[in-house]
């Protein structure tokens, strides 16, 4: 992977606040009815369905990835042919994930989120769930990170505790999202929150 010069893509990523607290209280003081997944500890890339670039979150194109951008194409057209008739469906489907590397230094890219106006967080969950039962084998080093429904916690002390049982090997944190939190790239939202693990 190298970096190199400023992308084509003005893609950057959604602002999504740490304080789990305020996350909580922002959704009624509960985290029942969300989702969540686990974020990995390497470089976070966006992948931009119109140019086809990678793009790091300082706006840099990151070069040498082409194997896995065909990968990522394959997917970006079934997901659009999934919307086709909805409004936006000419708005190509672009990606928020992180880079992995197989022991052998294969590039492998494991997807957060789509990023496409009328593609909520719920939406994703299933589209992106149907998608991977057909279409597995013809995207071999590409998967979405699985999301899983939160337990309706309503105390700072029985979050800390469900916390903690995220602290394991390859876990760089955990990622909430509101289900109607629709990816809004460079802008923060008050519906997702990242707690780190150190």
């Amino acid at each position: 992977m190298q970096l190199g010069r400023m992308a084509q893509s003005a893609l950057r990523p959604m602002i999504v606040g740490t304080d789990i607290e305020a996350f909580r209280q922002h959704c009624g003081g509960s985290l029942g009815g969300l989702f969540h997944c686990m974020r990995y500890p390497g470089p976070r890339l966006l992948w931009d369905g119109g140019t086809q670039e990678f793009v790091d979150e300082a706006g840099a194109a990151v070069a040498g990835l082409d194997a896995l951008a065909g990968e990522l194409a394959v997917l970006r057209d079934a997901v659009g042919a999934a919307l086709a008739g909805s409004a936006s469906a000419a708005v190509p489907v672009s990606m928020d994930g992180t880079l992995l590397r197989g022991q052998d230094g294969s590039a492998h890219y494991r997807i957060y989120d789509l990023i496409h106006p009328e593609i909520p967080v719920w939406r994703q969950v299933n589209l992106l769930a149907d998608l991977f039962c057909q279409m597995e084998q013809r995207v071999p080093h590409v998967r979405t990170v699985p999301h899983e429904h939160t337990p309706a916690m309503k105390t700072e002390t029985r979050v800390a505790r469900w916390l903690a049982t995220w602290k394991r090997p390859g876990c760089g944190g955990v990622l909430l999202k509101r289900p109607e939190l629709v990816y809004t790239p460079g802008r923060a939202t008050p519906d997702a929150c990242c707690v780190v693990m150190r």
